[in-house]
């Protein structure tokens, strides 16, 4: 690995490097201080990472702060609430400009955090946190190891000015994580270093049974779509092209009427469109799209399937999610999508924009209980081994060990 082998070497000058190497020198017997900076505060998959890095590094005894640049749509009180419930000091921008995505001033006010803070290591997520943090570092000359974790791929990155800017911005980190195979091979073609780069998949606590809210979900949405006899599939998703919603509402207008759609997720620009589709093909009155919700795991432990019809993706965190609620899945066969799932085992995948495929692969599912069962209880044997949150956390851990140097020997 090359972990590390820029640490030694980073180029430092000016007044901000001494006050690192002071403050080194002066402070040897403390925790270690973790900074986190996210694109932003909300309640969403790489958030939600972030908040199980926070639990881990607290738990650890771990000082920690989280700077979120912005708010954004789902809930940021409620995740800045969630993140200090776990024991971090957190920090977002309060000012009229503080929503817009590079916002001027946004520089000096993490430099203001940084310098009062004074972290050990910063740990950096989604490509506007990773961009600014790099611009800081670079202004600053601080020798201060930066971790970024590369969450996901979006065919706007391919544009020229994009991918110059992202390859700039991940061959300064010390350590780059990716969250996939997959992922870590397109952002290598960039012509980011590939030593800079580990692979750590998401993890997923053990499998839940239906607890707390679930039951009554259940019911309810029984109740609304008007019998015990319907058959419950719900998908989580941003309600934008990407997510593929539009295909599981077509598939669902192929599917006999006893089938019903449940959609969790904010809308990103979508929402009227695929209301108008599902009016146009006659299914409205069985689709339900109930937005954005603090606890999806309770709505997914009342589905009778899960699908997943992404047309691109950067890990499939839900996926993990609705295994863990014991939810058989159904998917496309995208990567890396089919480095989580395998096909016929732990799942089923369907080809992207196929909703003829789609629909069969649903009904499968739910009209075979031996199968269901068999997908579920393989795919919730491999979150034990594979994708354990637990696994996933100790590997993050060790990469802040080997660019600290704390690691043991």
């Amino acid at each position: 690995s090359g972990m590390g082998r820029r640490l030694g070497g980073v180029t430092a000058c000016g007044p901000f490097t001494a006050f690192f190497c002071i403050r080194y020198a002066a402070e040897s017997e403390y925790s270690m201080r973790l900074m986190y900076v996210i694109s932003q505060f909300s309640l969403g998959g790489a958030e939600n990472h972030v908040a199980d890095l926070v639990a881990d590094q607290v738990r650890r005894g771990n000082d920690v702060m989280v700077l979120g640049l912005r708010e954004g749509q789902n809930d940021p009180s409620g995740y800045r609430t969630l993140l200090e419930e776990h024991g971090a000091t957190t920090e977002v921008p309060q000012s009229p400009w503080q929503g817009k995505r590079c916002p001027p001033g946004l520089l000096w006010w993490m430099d203001r955090r940084i310098r009062g803070f004074r972290p050990d290591l910063i740990h950096t997520h989604l490509p506007v946190a990773d961009i600014a943090v790099a611009a800081w570092r670079r202004l600053c000359c601080a020798p201060l190891p930066v971790v970024s974790t590369v969450h996901g791929w979006e065919p706007r990155y391919s544009a020229t000015v994009n991918r110059w800017l992202l390859r700039q911005t991940y061959n300064q980190a010390d350590a780059l994580i990716a969250v996939s195979g997959w992922l870590k091979t397109v952002t290598s073609g960039l012509g980011v270093n590939d030593d800079l780069f580990s692979v750590v998949h998401h993890g997923q606590s053990t499998m839940q049974p239906l607890a707390g809210e679930s039951p009554v979900i259940r019911a309810e949405l029984r109740e609304t779509f008007g019998g015990q006899d319907v058959t419950v599939i719900g998908t989580v998703g941003r309600l934008a092209v990407q997510k593929g919603i539009d295909v599981l509402i077509q598939a669902v207008s192929r599917l006999p009427e006893s089938f019903r759609l449940v959609v969790l997720g904010a809308d990103e620009g979508e929402g009227d469109s695929l209301a108008a589709l599902a009016e146009e093909l006659g299914v409205s009155q069985r689709c339900r799209f109930v937005g954005f919700q603090q606890d999806p795991d309770q709505w997914i432990s009342a589905f009778d399937v899960f699908a997943l019809p992404s047309r691109w993706e950067g890990f499939g965190l839900v996926l993990l999610e609705a295994a863990g609620c014991g939810v058989p899945v159904v998917a496309t066969d995208i990567a890396p999508i089919n480095e989580i799932i395998r096909n016929g085992y732990d799942g089923l995948l369907v080809p992207v924009d196929d909703p003829d495929a789609l629909a069969q692969a649903i009904q499968r599912v739910a009209l075979d209980p031996v199968l269901s069962d068999r997908l579920r209880q393989s795919f919730s044997s491999r979150i034990a081994t594979e994708f354990s949150e637990s696994r996933m956390l100790d590997s993050v851990g060790r990469i802040y060990d080997e660019l600290l140097g704390t690691a043991a020997t």
